[in-house]
């Protein structure tokens, strides 16, 4: 059945291919499905190897694509041609109108009716091609002349790179005029980076050894927000693929920042372990370049700073945060919003994280304030590159609040950080519902503490509520264990929980 599931995702379960593939498996016994689904498994051979005749019948994917094909004009068969450079599942008919040079929305609407792709959905502007037409078109594209392909190429990721740029540049708050120019709002900007996504991934892959100068420039932002997306895999993927060409098309410091980002990425896929070591490569970087260059020594300060939640013993993970403190304060700049690479802020944070872990939970308030209130003073100068790093120390320092028995100050930072990630998560939900779920329920339990349990329970309810989208279950039962404490301590407990469960099951019981 395994190989047999294969053969189907190969065909992409187009029902001519999988007639062609039952015809061809009834036809030869002694075609194993292993064997078969080893044949298809090569994209350069499987439209040869979609094909079957009998003697009196025949059947054949590539002819009745063909028979499509033959029907176009030749502008129509130009782009048909073209679109198969693009890297990712589909396209806009932006990203069209850069490979083919000139405004396309007729042309592709030339190729919907015949059938070689669709607008999906219909008259929003994006375009897909079914994979095994996609094979037909590359190629198709290989007999075309080689200088025009890359130009067409060369096109498309300029198109791909600029947008991004001006798309981040405009939600980090950057007074960049070409970003207002192409995007409206911070919506319509975050709108166009959700759908190009799995584009700009695909395009960071496939570009890096032709293009390794873009790949570079971008992947810094682009791992960034994958992994605020929770897209680890992904961001592990542009990293490396940016890391293999860095040589000679970027700066050491670049070398050292991809992998500082490799090690975010890997440590956001639960890849510990080489997370630490991509890490520890970047401060060894960032070490020998500040010999010489002083200013670099930020950059150690940063990649210290991301160690210490990555190790895993908590004392490595307090003598790197303490080290990254002791370079943050060198080179902070008083009151005045502190530079990107003075992760002063980050460090305190992390510091206060393991110190915590360590039990001297009284010891990690301090520093955790100190974080809050810069962070706060950077949130103010830039939103759009600051506002989570604050609420995310808003609910750490109300956790280590109420571990330092002070919980009316935990449910004071508690109540600001829930809605900082109210007012993220209405923007941008997949990047802010796990932390919103989080600190919902620390807002609860918060509140439970000083007594304010009816609302704690709502609070939890909201959480639960939150967490039944998430599809993780590791964090759902975290919510819900939380939740259970706060209602074992409730005296309306058991008449709560039976209105949460309602809330969590459609039907209620």
């Amino acid at each position: 059945m395994r190989h047999w599931t294969r053969s189907c995702a190969h065909c992409g379960r187009l029902p001519l291919a999988l007639e062609i593939a039952a015809a061809r498996l009834t036809g030869d016994p002694g075609l194993s499905l292993a064997a078969f689904a080893a044949e298809l498994a090569n994209t350069r051979g499987r439209l040869e190897h979609l094909r079957y005749d009998d003697g009196g019948h025949s059947l054949a994917v590539r002819a009745a694509f063909e028979g499509s094909y033959r029907r176009l004009d030749p502008e129509q068969a130009l782009l048909f041609r073209l679109l198969s450079l693009n890297p990712g599942p589909d396209l806009a008919t932006e990203a069209a109108e850069a490979l083919i040079g000139r405004p396309a929305r007729g042309l592709l609407a030339g190729l919907a009716r015949t059938a070689l792709l669709s607008e999906q959905p219909v008259g929003e502007g994006r375009w897909r091609m079914h994979d095994l037409i996609r094979l037909y078109a590359a190629e198709l594209a290989e007999g075309d002349d080689a200088g025009a392909r890359a130009e067409a190429a060369d096109r498309l990721l300029e198109h791909y790179s600029t947008t991004f740029e001006a798309a981040t540049a405009l939600l980090a708050d950057l007074p960049e005029e070409h970003s207002r120019q192409r995007f409206g709002s911070r919506s319509e900007a975050l709108g166009w980076l959700k759908d190009e996504r799995a584009n700009l991934t695909a395009a960071a892959q496939t570009f890096s050894g032709s293009h390794p100068d873009v790949v570079v420039r971008i992947a810094f932002d682009l791992v960034y927000r994958l992994f605020q997306w929770r897209y680890f895999d992904d961001g592990t993927a542009v990293a490396e693929a940016a890391l293999a060409v860095v040589d000679g098309h970027g700066t050491v410091s670049d070398t050292g920042g991809l992998h500082t980002i490799l090690g975010m990425a890997l440590f956001g896929a639960g890849r510990r372990a080489e997370a630490v070591a991509a890490t520890k490569e970047s401060i060894r970087i960032y070490r020998e370049l500040a010999r010489d260059q002083p200013d670099i020594e930020p950059l150690v300060g940063r990649s210290l700073a991301n160690l210490a939640i990555q190790e895993r013993d908590p004392e490595r993970r307090r003598e790197a945060a303490e080290e990254a403190v002791t370079i943050g304060r060198r080179w902070a700049r008083g009151d005045e919003p502190a530079l990107h690479d003075v992760e002063l802020a980050g460090a305190l944070h992390n510091l206060s994280v393991a110190l915590a872990d360590l039990g001297r939970h009284s010891e990690a308030v301090a520093p955790a304030q100190e974080a809050v209130e810069i962070r706060r003073r950077q949130a103010q100068a830039a939103p759009g590159t600051f506002q989570r790093h604050f609420a995310d120390l808003l609910i750490h320092l109300s956790a280590k609040l109420l571990e330092a028995d002070r919980p009316e100050g935990a449910v004071l930072r508690a109540a600001e950080g829930v809605d900082v990630f109210r007012q993220l998560a209405a923007e941008d939900l997949r990047a802010h519902e796990h932390a919103l779920c989080d600190a919902l329920s620390r807002l609860g339990l918060a509140l439970a503490a000083v007594g304010r349990r009816e609302e704690a329970c709502e609070l939890h309810a909201d959480a639960v509520a939150v967490a039944a989208h998430l599809g993780e279950n590791a964090e759902e039962a975290l919510v819900l264990t939380e939740l259970a404490d706060v209602l074992a301590r409730s005296a309306a407990g058991h008449g709560m929980w039976r209105r949460i469960r309602r809330r969590r099951s459609p039907g209620g019981s």
